[in-house]
């Protein structure tokens, strides 16, 4: 009989995704990089994003366990040099281009945002107005 491999569930291997790719696994939880590595994939030249409603949600800390379900999906992206160089063209992405640091994902142009969401909420008149004006004169 075999010890017990803490965070191992044995007897139970869980199916996963990277990038479409068939994974398996006996832990509960992996790290960013194990998940890349056991992909055949490099950590520092690649990053690891969750799929979760169809959306990429990045895995930032590759040292920090995620926990493995079954039918998980992982997709990757190849890391970009996060300094832009003059020659260098905007690309969207974080560290993609001139003055570009952040992304906040894709919508689909299906999604309505309402910009009044707010209004009608209880202490929506308390916190002041959400609009700019013109300076009073």
């Amino acid at each position: 009989m075999s010890e017990k491999v803490p965070g191992e569930k044995p007897g139970t291997t869980t199916h996963y995704t990277v990038d479409g790719s068939l994974q398996t696994t006996t832990l509960e939880a992996m790290t960013p990089r194990e998940i890349l590595q056991d992909a055949g994939l490099d950590p520092q030249t690649h990053s690891l994003s969750r799929v979760e409603g169809g959306q990429r949600i990045p895995c930032d800390d590759v040292n920090r366990p995620v926990p493995i379900w079954e039918h998980e999906q992982f997709v990757t992206s190849e890391k970009e040099d996060r300094v832009a160089g003059p020659d260098k063209k905007e690309s969207g992405w974080p560290g993609g281009g001139r003055g570009r640091t952040d992304v906040t994902g894709v919508i689909s142009d299906k999604i309505r945002v309402d910009p009044d969401l707010t209004e009608g909420h209880p202490g929506y008149q308390d916190s002041g107005g959400s609009e700019m004006g013109p300076p009073e004169r």
